[in-house]
C-alpha cells in the first residue's frame, strides 16, 4: 500500500479526479502512466483542481475507451485522504489553473511574493500590481480566488481530530474567522454540523469536557431525544 503527495488537474464521476504525484517541495514526479485516486466518500466534495492531498492506497490498472481510443492509467484507491495546505509551487499550479489571465509563469512570482498572504487579505491592489506581470483586473482575480486560509485551517485542523474535511468548511461558513476557537468553547454544535457522535464525544473529552459534564450530559440527553424521535417519529 503507498503512500503519496498529489495535486488533482480534473474531477470525475464516481469519486475520482486525476492527479499529478507532487514531492515535498511542490514539484512534479515523473510517471510512465496517468494517475487517477478514487476518494473516499466523506472527502470528496472538497476535491477540486488544484487541490493537494495526501493519499494512501493500492494502485491498480483501469482501461477505459474514449472514442474508440483505449486508454490505461493507474487507479489509486484510497483508504484514506488527508487535505494539504497550499503553498509555494502547489500554490503556482493552483493560480494558475484557477485565475483567468493568469498563468503558470505569473503564478510562479506572485506564489514567491514575500508577505503574499498579507497582501491578499489587505486587499493591497496597488502592491499586487508591482508583481511583474499583473494589472489590477488581475490583481482582483487573484483576491477573489485566493484560497481561503481560515477555510485551510479548519480543515486541517478537524483533520487532526479525525474529521471529514467537509466539516471544516461547514465551521468557516456558519461561525466565520472565529470557528475553531467556537468549536474548541463548545465541541458538540459539531453534531449539528454533520459530525459522527464518536468523534464528536472523543473531541470534547480532549478539550477537557468529561463525560460528567454539564455540557455532555446536555449532548447526551439531546442525542436520546433526537433518536427517540426518528424511531417514534413523535
Amino acid at each position: 500500500m503507498g503512500l503519496m503527495m498529489v495535486q488533482v488537474t480534473k474531477v470525475r464521476k464516481y469519486r475520482q479526479a486525476k492527479v499529478i504525484p507532487i514531492s515535498q517541495d511542490g514539484s512534479q514526479v515523473p510517471r510512465k502512466r496517468t494517475l487517477a485516486v478514487c476518494f473516499p466518500e466523506q472527502v470528496f466534495s472538497e476535491v477540486d483542481v488544484g487541490t493537494v492531498w495526501e493519499v494512501r492506497g493500492d494502485i491498480e490498472p483501469q482501461t477505459f475507451t474514449v472514442n474508440d481510443w483505449e486508454h490505461t492509467e493507474d487507479l489509486l484507491v484510497a483508504e484514506s485522504a488527508k487535505f494539504l495546505r497550499l503553498s509555494g509551487d502547489v500554490l503556482a499550479f493552483y493560480l494558475a489553473q484557477k485565475v483567468e489571465g493568469v498563468g503558470p509563469v505569473i503564478a510562479s512570482r506572485v506564489a514567491r511574493t514575500e508577505g503574499i498572504e498579507k497582501i491578499i487579505v489587505e486587499q493591497d491592489i496597488e502592491r499586487l500590481c508591482q508583481i511583474k506581470g499583473v494589472d489590477s483586473q488581475r490583481a482582483y482575480s487573484l483576491i477573489r480566488c485566493w484560497p481561503d486560509s481560515a477555510v485551510m485551517e479548519a480543515i486541517e485542523w478537524v483533520q487532526s481530530v479525525k474529521m471529514s474535511p467537509h466539516i471544516g468548511r461547514r465551521m468557516i461558513d456558519i461561525f466565520g474567522p472565529q470557528a475553531i476557537a467556537t468549536v474548541r468553547q463548545s465541541p458538540f454544535v459539531l453534531l449539528a454540523l454533520g459530525a459522527p457522535w464518536p468523534n464528536t464525544l472523543a473531541l470534547a473529552e480532549s478539550l477537557g469536557f468529561g463525560s460528567d459534564s454539564p455540557e455532555t450530559l446536555c449532548a447526551i440527553v439531546e442525542r436520546a431525544a433526537a433518536n427517540l424521535t426518528r424511531d417514534t417519529g413523535d
